[in-house]
This record gives structure tokens, C-alpha cells and sequence, in this order.
């Protein structure tokens, strides 16, 4: 028996996201509760769509499942926010008691190796918030900004980022 001269391999990349919204019957304008679906958006789609397109002799599959489209239609398309990005576009000094807590609590959510360790600044409002430190309005404009930047894949911090084409299927 030979080995073949090529290998045939199937890429097969599945998107999905479950629906976050608080109500999948009303409107979508600041019901999601969650942020995952618009920041996986910005860290992780467009790259796919990225790469792809630098090897345009590969062939692959892409399975964007209805949930996950339709949550990113609700933010492009009909003005969705949840409350990360409310609590990001809101003056520090207008926060109130609660919501500096949950940003203290929640805008760390992300990879402490890829995603706040590379960023000094980043890292030193996390070691602020383990230490217990409060932290001043600059610092929750800064970890607000971080936060949300951090999210940005490497090839949009970089610079490297191509925008070439964007194919939009309906």
C-alpha cells in the first residue's frame, strides 16, 4: 500500500453562542446580560474571517449557529448593549457604589496571561484590586478601557489587521 499524495483534512470551524438576552421576546436595546457574544465578536470572528482569507486555497466550513447571529445583528443592527458596555460608556464619576463593584469584580474577567499580564497598566489595576486597594476614578476609566481593549485580538493591537473584503451572507 502507498500513502496518498495528499492529505485531505476538513476544517470545520462552529461558532456558537447561547442567547444571552433577559428576554427573547421584547426588544433587544440593553437586555443582554451578558457581554460574551459581542466580545468574542471583537476577539475571535473577525480573526477567523482573517485568516481564512490569507489562504484562500484552504477550504473550510464555518458554522455561525442562528443564536449567535442573531444576538450580533441585535448589537450592529438594532442598538443592543448589556451592562459592560453601559457601565463603559458611564463617567466614572457617575457611578454609583454598586456599579464601581461590579466593575471592580467583573471587568477582570478576562485572560490574566494574554489579556491583562501584556498591558502594565492592566496588571497593575489587578494587582491593586488583590491587594483590596479602592480604587480611584482613574483607575475605573483605565480598567474600563482595558477591559474592553484587551478583548481586541493581537492582530488589531498590532496593527497587522487587514480589512480587505467582508462577505456578508443573508
Amino acid at each position: 500500500m502507498t500513502a496518498p499524495d495528499r492529505l485531505c483534512v476538513a476544517f470545520l470551524w462552529h461558532q456558537h453562542q447561547p442567547f444571552y438576552r433577559a428576554s427573547l421576546d421584547g426588544p433587544p436595546e440593553g437586555a443582554y446580560l451578558l457581554p460574551w457574544v459581542r466580545l468574542h465578536a471583537v476577539r475571535d470572528y473577525y480573526p477567523m474571517a482573517m485568516l481564512l482569507d490569507e489562504f484562500p486555497g484552504m477550504r473550510a466550513t464555518v458554522n455561525l449557529v442562528p443564536s449567535m447571529v442573531a444576538q450580533l445583528e441585535d448589537y450592529t443592527e438594532r442598538g443592543a448593549t448589556d451592562l459592560w458596555m453601559e457601565l463603559s460608556l458611564t463617567p466614572s464619576h457617575s457611578l454609583g457604589e454598586a456599579e464601581r463593584g461590579f466593575v471592580v469584580a467583573r471587568f477582570f474577567d478576562a485572560d490574566r496571561r494574554n489579556e491583562i499580564g501584556p498591558f502594565p497598566r492592566y496588571a497593575e489595576l489587578f494587582e491593586k484590586r488583590r491587594a483590596g486597594a479602592r480604587m480611584t476614578d482613574a483607575d475605573i476609566t483605565d480598567l474600563r478601557m482595558w477591559f474592553n481593549l484587551a478583548w481586541f485580538p493581537p492582530e488589531a493591537r498590532e496593527g497587522t489587521a487587514r480589512t480587505q473584503r467582508i462577505v456578508r451572507l443573508k
